[in-house]
């Protein structure tokens, strides 16, 4: 239905609880709604900005066509995406908002039409009828089932429960395909991940559980909440390390994996559900890592499949310490991510914790600067299990920090070719960086913006240190790990030795200088062939690079630079780059390439980066 505003329609939900979270949600971040509006402006006419499309809004039809990819590459994540319904919640808010009953209408229509288009695929009981029905890219793949069910549908229904538009028979129609997915959470995801170690398995169980406690009337709900509830702890326990990192080793997954867990939580207090003693220190660790894997400009390292974006950790961040009662590292988490980023922040939490007002009064209560507290978090966040070590020298978005990882063989296909890796930030910029992940397609640009060349690492012959097989696979790996991290006057530092060039061995030492933001990056290479040639790779986020011998240095004006001064002995070339904050959007970048040409079968050079502030 796609029936213009109408002014003098009736308002929509306008005395329920739902329109009450709605206008409060509103009224905390009216910028937040009228972003909303402008989306779901293009959504109510059938246009969809998800990925695939290149930043621009493309048209699905009214109602879409939810099995149809319009996208130029025929991006399997548009199909993923569309058919999670998360603009349907976004219509009913601002419905609510607006007093607008058509929008309802839509969403409805749209949701049957849905339900009669999309039939629950049959199956037979081995792997690879599974896979077909529920690992390929259609509506019923199970991720999907479980994030409908964990985040859209419920929330749609709750928005339409007492309205005459939802008739006895659509209301029925809705709950048989509710039980639907049940059916589906309940049976294939344990096929599919029977280590309960992935994090789509999180998310399937969230929503089977959601499902359960709030269609409690469904006569398999009993069952599929102990299912779930019992699940969800495995999840926890093989997912989030005794550090609190998510083993993904992605600080966008580990983000989506806290939030998930934190609203499982928060959901599961409302009905009584009281979680394991032993998930507590992980899930602090987890808020820990949401808080130290921002970079002190407010966004996430884009370390692996990550978006340099404030909003994944700053909401896992606070949902984690809703759930946790554990509001410490909340006013250092809402300096670092900055006024609009907290707002939205906060305003979303509102959708998930039981008392909303309550939940406000608390964040209102919070110290009003970060100045007058007695400490500070600390400075150096080892994560041992994943290789990771975070750096900085202060807690202000001018200092300087450091992610520096090494851990192979990796986890899984978000992981990038990149051990030994590090991204650095100073006075209020990132200059040397991760680039991001840009896009899941299969491609070259998923193999550049994977590669070793594309990240602040190295190779050998210009050979990456692991193959690029596809977009979620990669070839044989061998030892590498963080294996050393220290603290003293004046400098913290880590060391990470890796195999996977065998039989040569690379060992990198990083030392952050705290009073300058200096950073020194130490790599030796041992059990060389004379002939082998080293390659330093350095990814700059800037065009504007000048060159003098192996000094390359950033000359954007108004804004922090650094300088980079390389080994004598090596020879520094520039060739382009991307860097992409968002899925589907890049820009232009230069990367800096120290090589030697051969030399002895023991090899050390040091690389320095020296930043310096915009004003200088």
């Amino acid at each position: 239905m796609s029936s213009p505003h109408a002014a003098s329609a009736p308002a929509f939900a306008e005395d329920s609880a739902y329109a009450a979270r709605v206008r409060l949600w509103a009224g905390h971040a009216p910028e937040a709604a009228a972003a909303m509006r402008a989306r779901v402006a293009e959504e109510r006419a059938g246009r969809f900005l998800l990925p695939g499309c290149e930043g621009r809004p493309l048209f699905a039809g009214a109602p879409p066509s939810w099995k149809d990819n319009p996208t130029p590459a025929a991006d399997k994540e548009w199909i993923w995406e569309l058919n999670r319904h998360l603009h349907w919640p976004r219509m009913l808010r601002v419905a609510t908002l607006d007093g607008d009953e058509w929008l309802p209408a839509q969403v409805l229509e749209e949701w049957l039409d849905w339900i009669d288009a999309c039939p629950r695929p049959d199956w037979e009981d081995n792997p690879r009828s599974i896979r077909a029905a529920f690992d390929a890219p259609t509506p019923w793949r199970t991720l999907e089932v479980g994030i409908r069910l964990e985040r859209s549908w419920p929330e749609v229904w709750e928005a339409l429960a007492n309205e005459p538009l939802l008739s006895p028979a659509a209301r029925g129609r809705i709950l048989g395909a509710v039980r639907e997915h049940g059916l589906v959470l309940a049976t294939i995801p344990p096929r599919l991940w029977p280590d309960a170690d992935h994090n789509h398995y999180l998310s399937e169980n969230a929503g089977l559980l959601r499902l359960a406690l709030e269609f409690a009337e469904l006569p398999e709900a009993p069952a599929w909440r102990e299912h779930a509830w019992r699940e969800i702890g495995r999840c926890i326990e093989a997912q989030f390390t005794p550090d609190g990192g998510h083993i993904e080793g992605c600080p966008h997954y580990h983000a989506v994996s806290l939030r998930t867990v934190a609203g499982v939580l928060l959901l599961a207090r409302r009905h009584g559900l009281a979680p394991a003693a032993s998930w507590r220190a992980r899930l602090e660790g987890a808020l820990a890592y949401a808080l130290h894997s921002l970079r002190p400009t407010g966004v996430n390292v884009p370390w692996g499949d990550s978006d340099a974006t404030a909003e994944g950790p700053a909401g896992a961040a606070l949902l984690a310490a809703c759930a946790l009662e554990r509001f410490d590292e909340l006013p250092w988490l809402r300096e670092l991510v900055g006024p609009a980023a907290w707002r939205a922040a906060v305003a979303d939490s509102l959708w998930f914790v039981p008392d909303p007002g309550e939940w406000l009064r608390q964040l209102e209560a919070l110290p009003a600067a970060t100045a007058g507290l007695a400490a500070e978090p600390v400075r150096v966040h080892w994560q041992r299990q994943l290789g990771q070590v975070m750096f900085r020298n202060g807690w202000s978005r001018e200092a300087a920090s450091v992610f520096f990882a090494c851990r192979t063989p990796v986890k899984n296909g978000h992981a990038h070719i990149d051990p030994a890796g590090f991204d650095y930030c100073a006075f209020g910029r990132a200059l040397v960086v991760d680039p991001g992940r840009y896009t899941y397609r299969e491609g070259a640009d998923r193999h550049a913006f994977k590669s070793a060349a594309y990240h602040n690492t190295v190779t050998i012959d210009d050979r990456d240190p692991f193959a690029y097989v596809g977009t979620w696979e990669f070839g044989p790996q061998r030892a590498g790990d963080l294996v050393a991290c220290s603290s003293g006057p004046g400098r913290q530092a880590a060391r990470s030795e890796q195999q996977n060039f065998a039989p040569a061995t690379h060992r990198r030492i990083i030392t952050l200088e705290a009073a300058s933001g200096a950073l020194i990056i130490s790599d030796v290479f041992l059990g060389l062939r004379r002939e082998q040639t080293v390659q330093i790779w350095l990814h700059l986020d800037s065009t504007q690079v000048s060159l003098d011998g192996t000094v390359a240095e950033t000359r954007d004006a108004g804004r922090a630079n650094v300088c980079v001064a390389g080994d004598p002995a090596l020879t520094l070339t520039t060739l382009p780059g991307r860097v992409s904050e968002r899925m589907d959007e890049a820009r232009p970048s230069v990367r800096i390439r120290f090589s030697d040409a051969g030399g002895g079968v023991v090899r050390r050079y040091v690389t320095r980066l020296l930043p310096r502030p915009a004003a200088s």
